[in-house]
Order: C-alpha cells, then structure tokens, then sequence
C-alpha cells in the first residue's frame, strides 16, 4: 500500500507514533496521555474520516509485516478493520490505544495466531482492549473523585475518642480519657488568648512610644 499523507497527519504515521508513545504500555498510559480520539484528527487536523481510515490501514499493513504469518491480512480486510474500528470506536479510541494493542499482538498478548491474521482476531482484540479500557477510565474515574472529596486522614475510632461499647451495644464514656482531652483543650486555649494578648499589648507598647517620638522626639 503506497499512499502519502498530507503534512498534518505525518505525526501518526507508524515510525512517528512509535516515538510519540515509546513509554506507553499499558491502557492506563493511553489513557493518561490524552491523545486526541481518531474523530476528533479528523476534526482538528483539517482532513476527513477517509484520511484517518487510510492512516489505519497504513497501521495495519505495518503490523502484517512485522508478524509474518504465512497468511496476513487481505486488502478487503484491511479496508474492513480500518472502516470498523472507525465506525465503532472513532468517537473515543486514539492512536495511544492503537499503539498499545498493536504492541500486545507484537508480544503474543492476545495468544497464538498460528500462522493467519484475520479480520476477526483484530477486531476482537480491539473488543477486547475496549472492554479493558472501559474497566481501567472507570477505575481512574473512581480514584480521582477518592483522592478530590475522601483524601483526608482516616476517622478516629470510638476508642480513640475516648469511647467503648459494651457487650450490650451501650456506649461508655471514659471520663478520664475526656478530662484529660478536655484539660488539653483548656490548655490550648489558654495559649491562644497569652498570645493574643501579647499581641495586643506589643501593639500598645508601639503605639505609646511612637506617640511619646512624635511628641517630644525622643524614645
């Protein structure tokens, strides 16, 4: 397949996205990179959806080469991949994920092929990375609303506050356990008001020596 892409889609060639995400591995990588979506090129990149179709089937016959099988991908399969996973997965699917399914077929991540690549085993290993993805930007989802509302120090216990609960469900109160808090707490108040005072009186002392200084001009 000799085709040649226009300027702004060289940067997703197969050699270029190989450099662009060499450290992207995992769906969690693709995911965190924020690669703009296949429809999205499209949108952005001043082409159209043929020219992303074209930049898969380019994807594609690079990944024929590189397996060797005896029996590789025909033409119409190649065309067929392409106008699926466009149809399919172009609202969300970028060529991030391209790259880490690809990469997972390179390494026998999706089992043996046994000598013939189809039409069938690489839509389902697009199904499958998609199934994956999906579980993974939940997951993702999940922890970043933990770590935006939940992350704060793990709630004191009722012992910890000076409580227990007896074998018949009652609470019991400590009292020594709270007088010692409550005598901590009267301390540290006390502290707050020394201190405010001083402040109060620092202010007071500056005050009288820069009116005694205006007035006689002397400390």
């Amino acid at each position: 397949m000799r085709v040649t892409l226009p300027p702004s889609l060289q940067q997703y060639s197969p050699a270029q996205i190989s450099k662009t995400y060499a450290g992207v591995r995992t769906v969690k990588d693709a995911l965190s990179v924020g690669a703009k979506s296949l429809k999205s090129i499209a949108r952005t990149e001043g082409c159209c959806q043929e020219d992303i179709e074209t930049l898969i089937k380019i994807h594609l016959v690079a990944l024929d080469v590189f397996l060797k099988q005896k029996n590789g991908l025909t033409r119409d399969e190649i065309d067929l991949v392409a106008e699926e996973v466009m149809r399919q997965y172009g609202h969300f699917i970028t060529f991030a994920d391209i790259h880490v399914i690809f990469r997972n077929a390179k390494l026998g991540r999706y089992g043996e092929l046994y000598n013939q690549l189809t039409c069938a085993k690489v839509m389902g290993w697009f199904d499958s990375y998609v199934d994956e993805r999906m579980n993974t930007a939940e997951e993702m989802s999940r922890e970043a609303d933990r770590k935006r509302y939940c992350d704060h120090p793990e709630p004191l216990s009722l012992d910890q506050l000076g409580y227990t609960i007896n074998k018949d469900g009652r609470i019991i109160v400590d009292e020594d356990f709270v007088n010692v808090q409550k005598e901590a707490k009267e301390r540290e108040e006390k502290r707050k008001r020394d201190e405010a005072k001083a402040k109060i009186d620092k202010d007071n002392d500056y005050r009288r020596w820069k009116a005694n200084y205006i007035k006689n001009g002397t400390l």
